[in-house]
């Protein structure tokens, strides 16, 4: 299910007067991120009517991380003490406590967390990316990078991974490797639009013409996959189309027939979504 359609179903559900354990399941599953909404319904989370069930685990930590969210950090440790009361100690809660230290600034503190999670388990996901969250709020973005690179020799196929890690070598000016990154995580999820998007926006700040060239190539196929809800994509395309007139390609007629549809299709999202700002639009 798309965020999209998920956030649609979600004001549905929540216009219709949809119980709250159906509100938080759909949450879950979607997943959305609505902390808000998760922390209204304290009654269902705290009513522990599902208490020597999984599912009332997952609300309690869903409740958890929603709390993370709002730093509520009461509700917080209101879910962390019956998780702990409920199911004992686990990977899971360990993890919840870390993210709080990390969460009230004790970074230090976090990373010990952190480190006992791997002595019981050298492998832990959770633990392993935790600590590249911690090093890289501390500053210690090398690290950071060096840590990342080290966890996806083990998890190859983790995509958000690949992409933080490209998104580390773009705060160092390190584009090749950025480019290296997203082309990884494009062989696990080749119709993913986002990452098309990225790659195209990593070689529009190259700037030179088969960089611009290549960027353009990108932002055409992020929205080939997703032409609806893609207006920086959009942008990216007429931005790169313009660039290109200026150097050997000037007189394309491939780069001036789709300058021409982007253009057209940025006025028509602006003409419906928001017409005041029509005039914005850097158009030629």
């Amino acid at each position: 299910m798309s965020t999209e359609a998920a956030s649609v179903i979600l004001s549905k559900k929540l216009e219709d007067g949809s119980t709250d354990g159906e509100v938080l399941e759909l949450l879950r599953l979607a997943p959305l991120r609505r902390p808000e909404v998760v922390l209204s319904m304290r009654k269902e989370w705290r009513g522990g009517r599902d208490q020597k069930k999984l599912r009332f685990w997952d609300k309690l930590e869903q409740a958890a991380f929603a709390a993370l969210d709002r730093a509520s950090f009461d509700d917080m440790d209101w879910a962390t003490r019956k998780i702990f009361s409920t199911f004992g100690s686990s990977w899971r809660l360990n993890r919840l406590i870390g993210m709080k230290r990390e969460a009230i600034g004790d970074n230090e503190e976090s990373m010990v967390v952190y480190e006992n999670m791997l002595e019981k388990d050298p492998n832990n996901r959770a633990a392993l990316k935790r600590q590249v969250t911690v090093l890289r709020t501390s500053g210690k973005l090398s690290e950071a990078t060096a840590h990342l690179c080290w966890y996806l020799k083990i998890y190859l196929s983790d995509v958000d991974a690949w992409c933080e890690l490209a998104d580390l070598y773009i705060s160092a000016g390190s584009y090749p490797q950025a480019i290296y990154c997203y082309n990884e995580a494009l062989l696990y999820e080749k119709s993913n639009w986002a990452l098309y998007l990225r790659l195209g926006d990593v070689y529009y700040t190259l700037s030179d013409e088969n960089s611009m060239l290549t960027a353009r190539h990108y932002y055409s196929k992020s929205l080939t996959l997703n032409s609806k809800h893609n207006v920086r994509a959009m942008y990216g395309l007429l931005m790169s189309s313009q660039a290109l007139e200026s150097g050997s390609r000037a007189q394309e007629l491939k780069n001036k027939n789709l300058k021409n549809w982007v253009q057209e299709a940025l006025k028509t999202v602006y003409k419906d979504k928001c017409p005041s700002k029509l005039s914005l639009l850097p158009l030629q």
